[in-house]
């Protein structure tokens, strides 16, 4: 295995997957891919502009995970293994 894709949704269960991963990695070399869906209300792409959603920005919902997921690709757990974003 060259590539291993990690999905998470930086819960607990996913930085078990994520370990699992690293272990595989350790034993086997290749490196990990990390992946996290956004799904941003329709409501706010809305391409007429004539939506009466009043919700936060997408750009909003773009800096939280890129936080979160930031902070979880930072793990100690990933010392010493390949990782991309």
């Amino acid at each position: 295995m060259k590539k291993i894709l990690v999905p998470t949704d930086f819960s607990p269960l996913s930085k078990s997957a994520a370990k699992v991963a690293c272990d595989i990695v350790r034993e086997q070399g290749g490196e990990i891919h990390l992946v996290h869906m956004l799904e941003i209300p329709v409501e706010t792409i809305d391409p007429a502009g004539i939506s009466t959603f009043s919700g936060p920005n997408p750009i909003f919902y773009l800096e939280q995970t890129k936080r979160q997921f930031d902070l979880f690709a930072s793990d100690p757990i990933f010392d010493g293994i390949t990782v991309v974003e």
